[in-house]
């Protein structure tokens, strides 16, 4: 996971290929990010989006955790089908197993 500092004021954090390619080697099906992409926003060719899609790893965007206790849970992503789309937005839940 990378921060770029020349990014923007808020300095999203993103994935850089190193970091996709091992999270498609452990097996992960979904990779989530509070940040507007898993790419850096001055990307063009988007390393890490085509890393995880091709290997059939779901992401999923602009999540909001801040108010989330550590623990385990059951990540429940019900996005919208739109036709002609590359992305959509989705109701996503967080259920706790305590």
């Amino acid at each position: 996971m990378r921060r770029d500092l020349e990014e923007s004021p808020e300095n999203p954090v993103y994935l850089d290929e190193g970091v996709a390619s091992w999270i498609v080697r452990k097996g992960f099906k979904t990779v989530g990010i509070d940040s507007f992409s898993v790419d850096s926003l001055s990307s063009e060719n988007l390393p890490a989006h085509h890393t995880l899609l091709s290997n059939n790893v779901n992401i999923v965007e602009c999540l909001d955790l801040s108010s989330v206790e550590a623990g385990i849970y059951f990540f429940l992503c019900l996005p919208l089908k739109i036709e002609g789309c590359d992305g959509a937005p989705a109701r996503a839940l967080l259920i706790s197993y305590s």
